[in-house]
């Protein structure tokens, strides 16, 4: 997953009474009202649940930003990710191609770069804890990694298929970012985008379906979050490193995704809450390409 949106400050204002003496005169007084500003931290989960308790929550947020509507689509697989926030798809890529993929990544990981994200504060362990590089079509190590290159394709026209059979409307700019997980890895749980944001005139995006970028295109842009997995772990779920889902409110609770290489899931962005929970050490190593479509 990609970096999660750090902490905001909020000011909220409260009003507190001071009794002065504005004049000469003996029993004139004036009373002034005081606006003191207080600056509270918010959590990234704290303000999701300030929205979502909002008319409609997040889902329905989501949903209107890119203009999605359940009555525009008669696929079976769009259907349910309008309706529950995501949607699991198994065999979305070939098998081969992902684990053709997977020895590309193995023999390169040892060069990607750990995330900057500081721990969270009311955990011991850090909030995130894989390694990670930001693909481009005309860049290492995609030009020089053949079935690498082959996934990460793969990956593009499944963002494709997704987007038009919701009826997504999206302006084409996209991120990619291939991130690796061993023994002890995990990301703390945290949303990709936020589920609000004015859907803003064309003309400050590029509608090309090839506009890559770094990670630095705002991630409140982000409207849908697609996972290819490159690995498999043990189906009994011993290996860890299971993505965990939670649902929406109001329906609340969770589905945890077990790794499979060619398997795919894909939410929206500013609704559903995620965590990768911690790999055990049995050696599993946990690689997953994950699409951001804007």
């Amino acid at each position: 997953m990609a970096a999660s949106i750090p902490p905001l400050e909020f000011r909220a204002s409260s009003s507190s009474s001071s009794s002065s003496s504005f004049g000469e005169f003996e029993g004139e007084e004036d009373v002034e009202d005081v606006v003191e500003e207080v600056v509270e931290d918010m959590s990234e989960t704290e303000l999701c649940l300030l929205l979502d308790e909002q008319a409609g929550g997040a889902l329905l947020a989501c949903r209107s930003v890119i203009r999605m509507d359940r009555a525009s689509t008669s696929s079976p697989a769009a259907t349910s990710l309008l309706e529950h926030g995501f949607l699991v798809v198994d065999g979305a890529v070939s098998s081969l191609i992902a684990k053709a993929a997977l020895d590309d990544v193995l023999e390169i990981d040892d060069t990607f770069t750990a995330p900057t994200l500081a721990s969270d504060d009311l955990q011991e362990t850090p909030y995130r804890t894989d390694v990670h590089a930001w693909l481009h079509r005309e860049k290492p190590p995609l030009t020089d990694r053949p079935a690498l290159a082959r996934a990460y394709e793969a990956l593009h026209r499944l963002g494709d298929d997704i987007a038009r059979d919701a009826g997504a409307r999206l302006r084409g700019g996209r991120e990619v970012q291939l991130a690796v997980y061993r023994t002890s890895g995990r990301y703390a749980r945290h949303r990709d985008a936020l589920p609000l944001g004015a859907d803003d005139d064309d003309d400050d995006d590029s509608n090309s379906n090839n506009n890559e970028n770094d990670g630095n295109l705002t991630t409140q842009r982000r409207r849908l979050t697609i996972v290819l997995y490159l690995s498999s772990a043990s189906p009994d779920g011993k290996d860890g490193g299971a993505l965990r889902l939670y649902r929406p409110s109001p329906a609340n609770g969770y589905e945890d995704v077990i790794p499979s290489a060619g398997c795919a899931v894909v939410f929206l962005s500013g609704a559903i809450d995620h965590e990768v929970l911690s790999l055990e050490d049995t050696g599993y190593v946990r690689a997953a390409l994950t699409l951001w479509m804007h």
